[in-house]
């Protein structure tokens, strides 16, 4: 396997008249592979082959792929023709084509074979696979030589550089704020290299950084002394959440997840271990009374009985109830990090994979998913039917 190990040797493969027929950009969440491939769509606009961009958490099946891919290609109605008659299609286009699948995982997942378009089309397509796994966790390296590209998770000083750019208007001296990203990255940079979680502690730490300078308790340029007594408080999030996040089933304490998947977790967990009766009570904003729920049997209790399977849609539901920023998580992204949670373990999926509809059950402990609430400041057992309305309440 060719091992290439800086993002921009993908400028190298891509742009040669001879594509390898499988290239495989690999990497952690958060390390800019996605954002990567459509710079370089952007700065590459006279490609001797004509590009197919398909982001493919839209699609529930590879069936659905394979027809937009038809299409877009070959330019036919694919919906009522066979698999077969498809790569025919396909064999006849005249110009070769390099087919860029982003958030596959959940596709392969399901069948694999997808990897062996490049052959089944004598090489017309040349497919770039964009994932967050190694190629050999769906594909037989041994079969064929797949071009493997890594992207390493981004360096401190290059999460220092983006994150800047988010202060570049503000009213801080420029030298304080720099300051405050750069220890700010190099304190949490050791536990959790996730930029999203790095970029939304700093933001919402500035104010408690800066207030001993506005209530006059040192200079607005002792920047030294602002940090002192701001370190404690840093410190203390850092105990609560940031060293000891591990998965109910006992993962490594040093599990690194994007940020939106801690309230998908929790999402999870509450769609599981609340009725769905009372989602109104916890998770729809009303100035009305809440009305008086009949008093429950303890042998009916959620965490007595054990956890319930629910649809995606209450997933998201309560999702977008929960979170704080639920404006900017976009709906793609959060699809992905479903498939990436039932994958790892933290969920599981019931049903059959053809139902329109999947359900889905968590599996996390109590513990584990408290820790990720203090993780994102979310106060877990209020919106718990069991410790607020249920017998349990008034233990």
């Amino acid at each position: 396997m060719v091992e290439l190990n800086s993002l921009q040797e993908i400028q190298y493969w891509l742009t040669d008249l001879s594509l390898p027929g499988l290239t495989w950009l690999s990497g952690r969440g958060s390390c800019g592979k996605s954002y990567t491939v459509k710079r370089f769509l952007e700065t590459n606009t006279n490609l001797c082959h004509k590009v197919v961009f398909k982001d493919c958490v839209f699609y529930s099946s590879l069936k659905d792929l394979c027809i937009e891919i038809c299409f877009d290609i070959s330019g036919q109605a694919a919906s009522k023709m066979s698999l077969a008659e498809m790569l025919h299609c396909l064999k006849m286009c005249g110009q070769k084509h390099l087919l860029i699948l982003d958030h596959c995982d959940h596709l392969l997942e399901e069948n694999s074979q997808l990897l062996n378009l490049p052959s089944l089309t004598d090489h017309k397509i040349s497919l770039l696979i964009v994932s967050r796994y190694q190629p050999d966790y769906f594909y037989d390296c041994s079969l064929s030589l797949p071009v493997h590209i890594y992207c390493d998770m981004y360096s401190s000083k290059e999460c220092v550089k983006i994150i800047l750019e988010d202060f570049k208007d503000s009213s801080v001296d420029a030298s304080l704020i720099n300051f405050y990203v750069q220890t700010m990255v190099a304190m949490i940079y050791m536990y959790n290299p996730d930029l999203v979680l790095m970029r939304k502690l700093i933001h919402k730490h500035l104010q408690v950084f800066l207030r001993p300078a506005k209530d006059g308790k040192c200079s607005w340029k002792d920047a030294r002394k602002l940090w002192s007594l701001f370190e404690p408080t840093l410190l203390s999030v850092i105990d609560n959440g940031g060293q000891s996040i591990a998965s109910g089933k006992e993962k490594s304490l040093d599990e690194v997840l994007p940020y939106d998947s801690y309230y998908l977790i929790i999402a999870a967990y509450l769609a599981s271990y609340n009725p769905a009766v009372s989602d109104n009570r916890f998770f729809v904003k009303q100035r009305q009374p809440k009305k008086a729920m009949a008093k429950p049997n303890i042998s009916k209790l959620c965490h007595v009985t054990g956890p319930k399977p629910f649809p995606m849609e209450r997933l998201l539901a309560i999702f977008y109830a929960i979170h704080e920023e639920a404006d900017r998580c976009v709906l793609s992204n959060i699809l992905m990090q479903i498939s990436t949670l039932v994958s790892k373990g933290y969920m599981n999926r019931s049903g059959s994979e053809l139902l329109d509809t999947p359900r889905f059950l968590s599996v996390s402990k109590y513990e584990f998913v408290q820790k990720c609430a203090k993780m994102v400041d979310f106060e877990l057992n209020p919106h718990l039917y069991d410790l607020t309305v249920g017998a349990c309440a008034s233990v």
